[in-house]
């Protein structure tokens, strides 16, 4: 969906949140933990099924982990060829290992180990040489922190 949907642009990012012990959201995580059952399901790889109980599968920090690891991977693998150039961050082991469908393309400017993608999202739109930025998130405080740094976007 991702690849799909980035076809109009030149180049696609997708940054996955990390998850650390001494985020600031880890109260957050914890309540919501709290209200489902969580259930521990290990994606080693694609073919894994993901349960049908959506919420207690991601109440737990260890398969967000695993299952954007695993969507990582796909999207570099499956990138094309030409455009768009796909960046991907935040779902590999090493917290600053950035990855791109275009190996020529030199990216160690947006490998840097921010605790939320939130702010990682902003790096992002800072560096990237384009004219125009769309970005997609669900969060109010990704849209508070490009206000707050729209005159260096």
């Amino acid at each position: 969906m991702v690849l799909k949907m980035g076809e109009k642009y030149q180049r696609v990012d997708v940054v996955f949140d990390r998850y650390h012990d001494e985020s600031i959201k880890t109260g957050t995580r914890r309540k919501r933990k709290q209200r489902y059952r969580p259930v521990r399901r290990k994606i080693v790889n694609d073919s894994v099924p993901l349960p049908a109980d959506w919420s207690s599968f991601m109440a737990l920090e260890e398969n967000k982990v695993d299952l954007a690891r695993i969507l990582s991977n796909h999207l570099i693998e499956h990138s094309p060829e030409d455009e768009p150039v796909v960046v991907v961050l935040g779902g590999f082991a090493e917290a600053t290992t950035v990855k791109s469908s275009d190996p020529d393309l030199d990216f160690s400017s947006l490998m840097a180990d921010h605790k939320e993608a939130d702010t990682r999202l902003i790096l992002h739109c800072i560096q990237a040489p384009m004219d125009t930025i769309v970005l997609s998130a669900r969060d109010t405080d990704v849209l508070l922190l490009l206000l707050a740094h729209h005159d260096r976007i």
